[in-house]
This record gives structure tokens, C-alpha cells and sequence, in this order.
């Protein structure tokens, strides 16, 4: 069969490791491996090797794009809406929300951002941020360097059930939004798809026994109630999971565009699939590998300790080694038209070859002098920086007990949503700032969930 790409994907939940390896051909894609561990935690480093070690043996085991999905429990996803001019600084302000995130000072996070749009119109940059406590991911890292199966990307479950539409004939919805519902015994997974690069996931716990429908319908309502999107009208619900066929079964009774994800995958031996749900999201995470939306881009591993692999370097390596070959056996040959023939050969090669070397050549000039601008831009600081000392102005003067949800910078003006013990206490602190010019209340409700205090405020800087 022709392929096109390979990748592995491994999925790390509470209780369970699975791991799959995906092919990639012109007709579909193939399961190549498979093995799913329980309670890999009460198991040994050679345990789980041995576990593993017939999937890892198995032929097209491709180590170099090997993702993994952390629990989306352990990982917090925040959307941000910034305004254009802070594109410069982009990555300092990241840094600053992150910061401002975290829940303590000694729980430091590793993050990464994907920009999700920009509108260029109303100057605003949308972005996704993802973290994960650094004690987290490196007791991941560790284990997983154990067990050789170090990746080259960490991302969350969460993005192998939205990178599963890949595979699916239907790809990523264009117009209306459409769902995939993850339903097991214990847990219920919400993943709203608007496109290739925009999702939202939400993941809750059962509790009472097994979730019946009406219960998944109104996990589903209370996340789309909480989620702000354009187009409010869902066009296809997708369920898969330990209790997907009674679970869409009893969903057509409410809603009628229900179906299983597995039932039109383009995936050879999907019926597999359908007896094991929980491959999934793992083989979501190996398609990752090979798309280009930048949903799939989240990698959370900190760039030191990242695997990687210069492709384009190898080429002059082969084609070195195939005109050290050619020309030795043109030295082997005696004969001078033998010689002569074995000679114009070496040439046509070399001729044949020059072009993908001057390509390699010039990618590798080009990625230095990319490096070289990236460089450059990390020690300038140029641009606005008052945004950026507003930013940091701001965020340290609310109180340990406050968080911001939100934040939206306009010209001379900064929107803040968030929570807080006491927010009418907030505006005489923000208007102490010397770049506040003024503080107007938006509104102050209570949140029932969380009992803290729901705001809005906006805050107008000085000239």
C-alpha cells in the first residue's frame, strides 16, 4: 500500500496508557499498532516495556512523530482576545497572563499558545492558551523516557477527539458547529468543533451511576451555554465511548442529527475501533501529527527538552553517500569504456542530483537567517511597551482572591472580566494605578458556582 505518513499517538489517562500507530495512505488511513495498559501505575518500568514491547516491535512504528495526550483535567485551556498591537510582544504577554493564571507562585506552568484568528478590521488577535503544572508534565516526561517512548509533542486529550474529524468523511465543519460526545461509565466528554482550528472541550465526572442521556444532553447544554460562539445552531452530534451506542440511541429521541463517530471513518479495520472506543483519542493524537491546522500545533513541552529532527540535513548525507558509491564502483570497473560509460552515469546523477542539494542548501541558509531574526526580536524591545507595563501594572494590583477571565484592550481603554471575594474593593485599588485615568462598573453579580463575585470593568488609561 502507498502511504503518505505514519504517526503513533499515546493517550495517558487516571487509570489507563493507551497507545496506537497510525498510517497515513492515499485511500484511508491503517491501524498499524495498538496496546491498551490498565493501571499502569502499579506496574514496573519493565512491566509496562514488556507490555508494550510487541506494538513497539511491530513494522511502520514511526518514534519521530509520537504524540502524547495528557488528561484534559490536568490541563487548563483559556481563550484570550488581545489587540493587534501587542503581536510585537506577543510572547511577553502570554507570559504575563500565564503568571497571572497560575493559581500559586511555587506551582509554576508550562504553556504554549496557538493564535486562533486575526482581525485585522477590528485589530484583535484571538488566542488559545493551553498549561500544565511543570511537576505534571515532567513526572510524563520521565516516565515515558522510561518506557522509550519520549515524544515529540505533549498535547491534551482534548485535541485527539477534534483531530479525529480528520479521518471522518465529513472533515471539519465549515458553516454550523457540530460535537463529539466521549460517554464512559464514569466520565462524559464535551468537544464543540467550530473548525479545523477552533474547538472548546469540557470533561466532568458521573456521579450516581452511569450517565443516561437526558443527563449527557444537559452537560451539553450547560457547556454551550457557557461558550460564546457565533453560530449558536449545532449541526451534527458525533458519540463515541464505552456507552456510545445506547447513548446516541437515546439522543435521536431529543435531537436527530446523531450518529457514532466510528461509523464513517476513513479507517481500515474501524469496526476494531468501535469495539475498543477508547483508541480514539489516541489515534486523534497521531493524525495531529500529520495535519496543519493550528489547533494540532500545542506543544507543551518546553522547547530544551524538545526531540528535534532536521529532515532536510539528511539529503546531502544520501546524496554523499550514493555519489561515494557510484564513483567507487566506477573505480572498480576496468575497461575504459566501461569506465567512460560508468563516469557519464556518475555525471547524469550528479546533474540529476544538484537541484534537490542547491534546495536543501538554500532551506538551510534560510532557516539560519530565520534564526538569526528570531534572535534579533528576542533582544530588541521595540514597540508599545505601554501596553505591556499596563498589562503588568494592572494584574499585580488585584489581590491573591481575584482572577481574571477575560481581558480586551482597546485604544486607551482595557476591558477586565473575572472573579472575584469582593469586587466593588477592586475599583479605588485599579484607579490608584497612575496610568488609570477612570473605572466604570460594567456589572457585579454572584456566581453560583464558584460564590465568588462575577465583574466587569473598564478601565480608561491616561494619555
Amino acid at each position: 500500500m502507498w502511504t503518505t505518513g505514519s504517526a503513533a499517538g499515546v493517550e495517558i489517562l487516571p487509570d489507563k496508557l493507551v497507545f496506537v500507530g497510525l498510517r497515513k495512505g492515499f485511500q484511508g488511513y491503517t491501524l498499524k499498532q495498538q496496546a491498551v495498559i490498565d493501571n499502569y501505575r502499579e506496574l514496573s518500568v519493565t512491566e509496562l516495556r514488556n507490555q508494550l514491547r510487541p506494538a513497539l516491535q511491530a513494522n511502520g512504528f514511526n518514534r519521530t512523530n509520537l504524540i502524547a495526550g495528557l488528561p484534559d483535567e490536568q490541563v487548563s485551556v483559556r481563550l484570550l482576545e488581545l489587540p493587534l498591537e501587542v503581536e510585537e510582544n506577543l510572547s511577553q504577554v502570554i507570559r504575563f497572563q500565564v503568571d497571572r493564571f497560575e493559581p500559586a507562585e511555587e506551582e509554576k506552568s508550562y504553556y504554549d499558545y496557538v493564535i486562533l484568528s486575526r482581525d485585522e478590521s477590528q485589530k484583535k488577535l484571538l488566542i488559545q492558551v493551553a498549561m500544565v503544572r511543570q511537576s505534571v508534565l515532567d513526572e510524563y516526561l520521565t516516565l515515558l523516557k522510561e518506557i522509550n517512548l519520549y515524544p515529540a509533542a505533549v498535547r491534551f486529550s482534548g485535541i485527539g477527539l477534534h483531530q479525529i474529524l480528520a479521518l471522518h468523511e465529513d472533515g471539519f465543519p465549515k458553516k454550523e458547529p457540530c460535537i463529539v460526545l466521549s460517554v464512559n461509565q464514569e466520565t462524559v466528554e464535551t468537544v464543540v468543533i467550530v473548525g479545523p482550528d477552533r474547538f472548546f472541550s469540557d470533561k466532568v465526572m458521573v456521579e450516581n451511576g452511569p450517565p443516561t442521556p437526558e443527563h449527557v444532553l444537559e452537560q451539553v447544554y450547560g457547556f454551550l451555554s457557557r461558550l460564546r460562539l457565533s453560530n449558536p445552531m449545532i449541526g451534527r452530534i458525533y458519540v463515541t465511548g464505552e456507552l456510545a451506542t445506547e447513548t446516541c440511541d437515546g439522543l435521536r429521541q431529543h435531537v436527530t442529527d446523531c450518529e457514532l463517530l466510528t461509523q464513517r471513518l476513513r479507517l481500515k479495520d474501524k469496526e476494531r475501533a468501535a469495539r475498543q472506543p477508547e483508541l480514539l483519542p489516541a489515534v486523534g493524537l497521531a493524525a495531529s501529527s500529520l495535519s496543519k491546522s493550528s489547533g494540532a500545533r500545542f506543544n507543551l513541552i518546553p522547547e530544551a527538552r524538545r526531540i528535534i529532527g532536521d529532515k532536510s540535513s539528511i539529503i546531502p548525507t544520501v546524496v554523499l553517500l550514493v555519489l561515494v558509491l557510484i564513483l567507487g564502483a566506477a573505480a572498480a570497473v576496468r575497461g575504459y569504456w566501461q569506465q567512460k560509460q560508468l563516469l557519464a552515469d556518475v555525471q547524469q546523477q550528479i546533474q540529476e542530483l544538484r537541484p534537490r542539494v542547491d534546495e536543501v542548501m538554500r532551506l538551510r541558509q534560510e532557516v539560519e537567517n530565520r534564526q538569526a531574526e528570531v534572535t534579533e526580536l528576542r533582544d530588541m524591545l521595540k514597540g508599545d511597551q505601554k501596553i505591556l507595563l499596563v498589562l503588568k501594572d494592572l494584574t499585580e494590583r488585584l489581590p491573591d482572591d481575584t482572577y481574571l477571565n477575560n481581558l480586551q484592550i482597546e485604544r486607551g481603554q482595557v476591558t477586565l472580566y473575572g472573579f472575584s471575594d469582593a469586587a466593588t474593593n477592586l475599583i479605588p485599588t485599579l484607579r490608584a494605578s497612575s496610568h488609570v485615568k477612570s473605572v466604570q462598573q460594567r456589572y457585579i453579580t454572584r456566581d453560583p458556582v464558584t460564590k465568588k463575585e462575577k465583574f466587569q470593568f473598564d478601565v480608561v488609561l491616561k494619555d
